[in-house]
């Protein structure tokens, strides 16, 4: 039976899909951000209420630090990454926010 763990054997990990949507579980995404570490983030073309994404992470190192962690679990307007919780914007399904003040100023 296959893992849904990633491992840091390989140099690079490609994930395309929607972050936090029905990609992948949350425990597999939780384990993709500590072991690994964003690069980049490209926007795929969406329909509906779909937000895909292909993002490309690296292993994380014993050099990186806390502030390496996932910018796609931080508020897209004050970036802030210390929020229990975050709302995904209704319109445009592709930023997240901590609260309405956040959306608001956005």
């Amino acid at each position: 039976k296959p893992s849904s763990r990633p491992t840091t054997t390989t140099n690079r990990l490609a994930l395309v899909g929607e972050w936090r949507g029905d990609t992948a579980s949350k425990e597999c995404l939780e384990a993709l951000t500590e072991a690994f570490v964003l690069e980049k983030k490209h926007d795929l073309p969406n329909w509906g209420d779909t937000s895909a994404n292909l993002t490309i992470w690296r292993p994380r190192r014993d050099d990186d630090d806390d502030r390496r962690r996932c910018s796609l679990d931080a508020c897209s307007s004050c970036g802030r990454r210390d929020h229990d919780v975050l709302y995904r914007c209704r319109l445009t399904c592709d930023v997240w926010y901590c609260s309405r003040a956040c959306a608001n100023a956005d």
